[in-house]
């Protein structure tokens, strides 16, 4: 089984096992609040948010291959909608 991350086993490179980093219950409280003040200023008078949409190549991949599970990419890798 693979080390979890999240416990002692996780070892990023050569040599010991690293611990990975923690915060204390205030840095952690500290951190939320600022997240939320960060989101809060940039949320719209009617609760929505806008970002720009950033992806990488996974979405479109499964796209296509959604689309050929849908059987509407025929055979020659044209779509056929």
């Amino acid at each position: 089984m693979p080390p979890d991350v999240m416990t002692a086993d996780y070892n990023p490179g050569a040599g010991a096992p690293a611990a990975p980093p923690s915060l204390s219950d205030c840095a952690l409280d500290q951190a939320i609040s600022h997240a939320s003040q960060a989101l809060g200023t940039r949320q719209h008078i009617d609760g929505h948010w806008v970002f720009e949409l950033e992806a990488d190549a996974t979405i479109p991949a499964e796209y296509v291959l959604l689309e050929h599970y849908l059987d509407r990419i025929d055979a020659q890798g044209e779509w056929a909608p």
